[in-house]
């Protein structure tokens, strides 16, 4: 069977080496990791293609040609099971391609941003919205809603100040998205894009200004209100008495 990664090891009181071997001689086949001396020998027989391996070859799977006018891609970013693709068009379009085939991508929707807002070089995602900077002068950083992958919406933006042109990168981190300017010399401008949204959470310890719940809430111990409560005409129930 071929090798596809040996390591020396050194130290040991049976000197030997490490060897990742592949019946197919790709990761992903038939995998082994052996460790031989002069005096022992340790197999491990089992699916180690996880495992990085010197010499192998990285392999192409699969290919999807976007539409018609949808040119020169200049960045991707990936989250779950979907890619978003900017491209670098007037005004910038992001496409969504569902990637959870390899084998066989799929375009499944696209936005196109408005007027002026041209030549996207960088996208970022996290959790339902997607960040894109334009190469403009100066840049303006659009929000796209891709709650629905097949109908991605822009939902608003915002332009930067006077000399803070020509965005080359964007990501972000909580509540901020950071652009880097093209400029001489660069700046780097923190934006504020309001929050973020967690699909699911276990919080052992919250403050917060105000919380609102869209639809119920369930109090598994004692609830304190320093001030007041205002109820609804619904009204309050209780299964107890009301003090």
């Amino acid at each position: 069977m071929p090798e596809i990664g040996k390591w020396q090891i050194e130290g040991v009181p049976s000197p030997g080496q490490i060897t990742l071997w592949t019946a197919q001689g790709i990761i992903g086949g038939d995998t082994g990791l052996a460790w031989s001396s002069l005096l022992k020998r340790l197999d491990i027989l089992g699916d180690l293609s996880v495992l990085p391996a010197s010499g192998a070859a990285p392999i192409r799977k699969g290919a999807v040609t976007l539409a018609a006018g949808e040119d020169n891609g200049a960045s991707i970013a990936v989250a779950g099971r979907y890619a978003y693709v900017s491209i670098y068009t007037s005004p910038t379009r992001v496409v969504v391609v569902d990637i959870s085939t390899p084998s066989a991508p799929a375009r499944v929707g696209a936005v196109t941003l408005a007027v002026g807002e041209d030549s996207a070089l960088s996208i970022a995602v996290a959790g339902r919205y997607a960040y894109v900077s334009t190469n403009t002068s100066p840049v303006r950083v659009v929000v796209l809603d891709i709650s629905t992958p097949s109908a991605p919406t822009r939902i608003g933006a915002v332009t930067l100040a006077l000399g803070e042109d020509n965005s080359r990168s964007i990501a972000v981190a909580g509540r901020y998205a950071y652009v880097s300017t093209f400029t001489s010399p660069a700046r780097v401008i923190a934006v504020d894009i309001r929050g973020a949204e967690i699909g699911a959470a276990m919080i052992h310890s919250l403050e917060v200004g105000s919380l609102t719940v869209r639809d119920k809430a369930t109090v598994g111990g004692l609830l304190a209100v320093n001030t007041g409560v205002n109820v609804g005409p619904g009204g309050i129930y209780s299964s107890g008495g009301v003090a």
